[in-house]
């Protein structure tokens, strides 16, 4: 997939608006609630809009990502449990996962995505 030098310029990441963080930080403080009782969930939706530069922060399209840490090396000696972990965990949760670490060859992600049943494969050290 070749992408423009537009479309390119619209998916760069730019620095978090400190004014934006501020000004949700101010919603919350004036809601009917002792301040800051919603500890750590206050600063995360006031990143959230200081992020995306919105104060009006839409958290409807959501996603949780369980990182299994699939090996499928356990012949080797690589990983204490085989893909049957993994396939367990994508069996019993509601959301995508993702097979994550020890592939070392092509066959291991087509393994994670078969006997695994892995939503997806992560390559961060392999290519």
């Amino acid at each position: 997939m070749t992408m423009t030098r537009n479309e390119l310029e619209r998916l760069a990441i730019t620095p978090p608006k400190e004014e934006i963080f501020w000004e949700v930080k101010r919603r919350f403080d004036g809601m009917a609630k002792p301040l800051d009782s919603l500890g750590e969930f206050e600063t995360i939706l006031a990143k959230i809009g200081a992020i995306s530069g919105s104060p009006d922060i839409d958290i409807a399209k959501k996603a949780v990502i369980v990182m299994c840490a699939d090996n499928g090396v356990t012949e080797e000696g690589i990983s204490q449990s085989g893909q049957e972990v993994t396939a367990l965990v994508a069996e019993n949760v509601s959301v995508p996962v993702i097979a994550s670490g020890g592939a070392g060859t092509m066959e291991h992600f087509y393994d994670a995505l078969t006997a695994g049943k892995a939503d997806a494969v992560l390559a961060a050290s392999l290519f």
